[in-house]
């Protein structure tokens, strides 16, 4: 029998074996364990180093696929069929890999203070990528980015239309033709440059006028003034050579006033009285001419017959007897009565104080006498014989004796009538040869300036030309006015067909800046504009172009730079320039690939007309195009206009201003008044400066049209169409790549 204790030993035994067994089996489920984590971890590492070997290929493949995408790109944006920036480019590589391109106009680097944001609207930005999806596990897909900038090479502008070089030469291009489609032009305005015009050209009609304008169209010569009568006898001595003037100025019998020989040279402006009391001065008349018989020394006086005259000052003959003598050779009765020597203060009988002219009697042409004495004022002698002919040289008088008028033709007796009385006289009232005193303060304006130009005072003409336009449409006076009295460069073309070279766009919804490129859409603007500023925006509007349709009035503070377009589906569209500070301007195009010229739009397009009102200010510059009128309307000389550009238009019409429009009386008062003025030693020598001093009358044109001094070309645009396009020596667009960033 074993002992409790003995039993209690084997138990104990038992159970240290059973729990060394235990023991055993966790160490081998361990080592199991960890033979199996060991195998996994190994599988696990062999995997991860696959998955990253796939996954380095997928994104070398992806990469690669990018590329592929971005060089894809970069020829579709060459490619005239390019579908454009709202178009993109999508397609597989057959690797398992696809690519997706897209195209955004601008380039996110640009902020507003760069110098470069103007070229916002000609980059685009190109972002490619590249994807590749796992075969093995679908879920997963590679990608890889590549992004470039790129900015268009501008090589070429849309085609303008084929006649549009035709009006590149001129500051001003009218086409309009007709009654009421002219070139109007009132004092004081300043067009400098070239001007073409299809109709008339109406030249300071309104003011000053030509005042009591009777002018002599011919030769003068040897004109003598005595204060005595002179025989039938003496006068066909003269006639006849067998008596010279020199011979009767120096007999105190015959009480010799004044002789005018007009033995000057071409160019002289002082008609030299020979007696030395009363020195002329040349008006728009010449010196130079072809002397009227051995008697008559080396020279005449030419008149045009329109404006031209010699001021002679204030010629008095006092007592009962005068003797008037004149060589003439008329040239053209365009006149009947062409003043030969006159001292008035008027055409009317009564005004004349004395005067020999021609005159048309029931179609003869003879020789009229006119005399005012203190017995019945004035009287005037019609010659009853002796008609004159033109192209031939002829001696005339007139002659009082105290009790008759004579008229004598190559010392012929040709008409008489009795008169008596002391001949009346006046310091003030003045004598003119060629034409009624005063002669034309039109022509004398005009003269002045151009007398200003010359002598470096600055050119306030209103033309300065040279001017192409029909001659046969504008009057011979005109022409006159323009070519001798302005000096300007007057040359023949044909009557056109009233139309403009091109087509007002109408309405323009959406324009853009080259083929495939983003839609702009104008600005709309309200019928009013008051403390308004329209500036181009590189992303919604670049080129500045802003719209209305029918009447846009321009109040206050306006600025508008770009293109002002005004429409009508009919024949309205019109602008009004009503207020002050108003500035429109265009913008610059970006320049053309090795080409240095300004390229600019027009900054104004009316449907109709472009109308200038009293009181406004303002600067236009540019290209301006109205299918109508550019009117400067009747307004004090403060108005201001300052065009600097180029006007293209049906009619021109600058009206006259407030200050300068008076009554012929009131100018031609105006006239004598400045004439008497030059003998004084502080004489004011041009009668533009004169009327400023002493009447307030500004000749510093607020109207100005000039030519702009960079030399700009003014581009016609096809809205329809995009403003650049390809090159013909590029196939498509050409672009230049500025950044590439490869990778997200």
């Amino acid at each position: 029998m074993v002992s409790r204790e003995n039993r209690c030993v084997l138990v104990s035994a038992a159970r240290c074996r059973r729990s060394r067994r235990g023991v055993s089996v966790i160490l081998v489920l361990a080592l199991v364990s960890m033979t199996l984590a060991l195998s996994y971890a190994m599988l696990r590492t062999q995997a991860s180093v696959e998955q990253t070997e796939r996954n380095s290929s997928h994104r070398a493949t992806a990469r690669q696929a990018a590329m592929t995408a971005m060089s894809v790109a970069l020829r579709a944006i060459n490619d005239p069929t390019w579908g454009g920036v709202d178009v993109g480019l999508s397609g597989s590589l057959g690797d398992g890999s696809t690519y997706a391109v897209s195209f955004e106009t601008g380039d996110s680097s640009l902020a507003i203070t760069d110098p470069d944001y103007a070229e916002y609207p000609f980059r685009v930005t190109i972002t490619a990528i590249g994807s590749v999806v796992d075969p093995a596990n679908p879920q997963i897909q590679t990608t890889h980015q590549v992004r470039s900038v790129v900015q268009l090479v501008r090589r070429k502008l849309s085609d303008p239309p084929g006649n549009w070089s035709t009006l590149k030469p001129y500051t001003v291009y009218q086409t309009g033709t007709g009654s009421g489609r002219e070139v109007d032009i009132e004092y004081p305005v300043h067009i400098d440059g070239a001007i073409y015009a299809q109709n008339q050209i109406n030249y300071l009609t309104d003011y000053p006028g030509d005042g009591d304008d009777k002018p002599f169209d011919g030769v003068i010569d040897e004109v003598m003034i005595l204060g005595a009568s002179a025989s039938a006898a003496v006068l066909e001595a003269v006639q006849s050579g067998s008596l010279t003037l020199q011979t009767i100025s120096s007999l105190s019998a015959a009480n010799p006033v004044a002789w005018w020989r007009f033995d000057e040279s071409s160019g002289a402006t002082i008609a030299v009285d020979e007696l030395g009391n009363y020195h002329g001065r040349y008006e728009g008349s010449t010196a130079g001419g072809k002397p009227s018989s051995p008697h008559g020394g080396s020279g005449a006086a030419i008149f045009d017959g329109y404006d031209d005259h010699v001021d002679v000052g204030p010629v008095n003959v006092s007592g009962s007897a005068m003797t008037i003598m004149a060589w003439i050779k008329v040239d053209d009765f365009g006149h009947s009565d062409g003043r030969i020597l006159s001292k008035s203060t008027g055409i009317d009988d009564s005004d004349h104080y004395w005067m020999l002219s021609t005159i048309d009697v029931f179609g003869h042409k003879r020789l009229r006498f006119r005399l005012k004495t203190d017995n019945g004022g004035t009287d005037v002698l019609y010659a009853s014989a002796g008609d004159l002919s033109t192209n031939t040289w002829t001696f005339v008088a007139a002659v009082y004796d105290g009790n008759t008028m004579q008229l004598y033709k190559d010392g012929q007796l040709v008409g008489w009538r009795y008169k008596s009385g002391s001949i009346r006289t006046s310091s003030t009232v003045r004598a003119s040869i060629g034409n009624n005193p005063s002669g034309s303060p039109r022509a004398r304006l005009l003269r002045d300036l151009e007398a200003m130009r010359v002598a470096g005072e600055g050119d306030c003409r209103p033309m300065t030309g040279p001017i192409a336009a029909p001659r046969s449409l504008t009057s011979s006076h005109q022409r006159r006015l323009i070519e001798v009295d302005s000096n300007v460069t007057l040359t023949d073309v044909s009557v056109g067909n009233g139309n403009l070279p091109v087509s007002h766009p109408g309405n323009v919804s959406s324009y853009r800046l080259y083929p495939g490129g983003k839609s702009y859409y104008p600005t709309a603007l309200s019928s009013s504009l008051t403390n308004a500023k329209f500036l181009p925006d590189p992303k919604t509007n670049p080129l500045g172009l802003v719209k209305r349709e029918s009447q846009l009035v321009v109040n206050d503070n306006v600025t508008i730079q770009g293109t002002l377009l005004v429409y009508d589906s009919g024949i309205s569209g019109r602008i009004e320039i009503r207020g002050t500070g108003i500035k429109v301007a265009p913008i610059s195009l970006p320049a053309l690939y090795g080409d240095s010229t300004i390229y600019q739009l027009p900054s104004v397009m009316a449907r109709d007309d472009v109308e200038i009102y009293d009181g406004s200010s303002s600067s236009l510059n540019g290209l301006v195009m109205a299918w109508d009128d550019l009117q400067c309307f009747q307004g004090k000389q403060s108005t201001t206009m300052n065009l600097t550009g180029q006007v293209v238009v049906g009619e021109l019409e600058v009206a006259g201003r407030s200050e300068w429009d008076q009554s012929s009386f009131w100018w031609d008062s105006r006239h004598k008044e400045f004439l008497a003025q030059l003998s004084a030693s502080s004489a004011v020598p041009y009668f533009p400066v004169w009327l400023q001093a002493n009447h307030g009358l500004d000749y510093q044109p607020k109207l100005t049209i000039q030519p702009d001094p960079a030399n700009v070309s003014y581009h016609w645009h096809d809205w329809t169409k995009p403003l650049f396009e390809a090159h013909p020596d590029d196939g498509g667009l050409r672009w230049d790549l500025l950044e590439w960033q490869d990778g997200n």
